[in-house]
């Protein structure tokens, strides 16, 4: 309940915010906003063999990377994209306090609907469709001989890509963006011992926040990838 509370305030918080931007900018009705993490980069994880806490179910069974990331990476997103460009985008909301044709919607309260159903709410000239996507670039595990023992270690190489479509009214493609940040840092997955077939002790991981580190600065780098293609317009 607290994060359905938290949640619900930070929507409106943030609708606010951007709501109170210039009336001189161009707004943009999203009518789709999701941030996964793909399937390679999901295998990855689930062959750790570890549940990790800050990950939660979302739409279609889909995993986000860390519970809070969907939510900074669409402010950031949005805070940026009003801030230095031409476009303003319309509180999150819009949709859910307008009448037309039904929106699907993730737990967090992102719509995540079609062009044709967005375009019966009339709320705007133009409507935008905003897909993030975390992505395993590279994997590498490496074997290192210690007598008895030999030490595992896997990393694999992030990158976040963001892919933006704006549409008018008519549902007519106007514009489309589509960045990808790499980094050279590499999350560790999993490190252990072990002695010829079977496993030797448990185990071990860089802290979570280590690893969310590097996908927060990716996330950053994308964005800022993203406004510069389209101040480039």
């Amino acid at each position: 309940m607290k994060k359905l509370f938290f949640t619900s305030c930070f929507l409106c918080l943030l609708s606010t915010v951007i709501f109170s931007q210039s009336s001189s900018k161009t707004p943009i009705t999203v009518f789709y906003y999701a941030l996964n993490v793909d399937e390679a980069f999901q295998a990855e994880l689930r062959d750790a063999d570890e549940m990790l806490g800050d990950w939660e179910q979302v739409f279609q069974g889909k995993n986000p990377l860390v519970e809070g990331i969907i939510d900074e990476t669409y402010q950031q997103l949005a805070l940026a994209l009003n801030d230095s460009t031409q476009y303003e985008l319309l509180p999150i909301t819009i949709l859910k306090e307008t009448e037309g044709k039904n929106i699907l919607y993730t737990p967090r309260g992102y719509p995540v609907g079609m062009k044709k159903r967005a375009i019966t709410h009339n709320t705007s000239e133009l409507y935008a469709f905003i897909h993030v996507d975390v992505l395993m670039r590279a994997g590498s595990k490496t074997n290192t001989d210690l007598g008895a023992y030999k030490a595992e270690n896997k990393k694999i190489r992030p990158g976040v890509r963001i892919v933006m479509r704006i549409f008018d009214a008519e549902g007519n493609k106007v514009a489309k963006y589509n960045v990808m940040a790499k980094t050279k840092s590499k999350v560790v997955i999993q490190t252990r011992m072990v002695l010829d077939w079977f496993k030797v002790g448990d185990d071990r991981r860089l802290e979570d926040s280590d690893n969310q580190t590097i996908i927060a600065k990716l996330v950053d780098e994308a964005v800022e990838m993203l406004i510069q293609e389209m101040q480039g317009e």
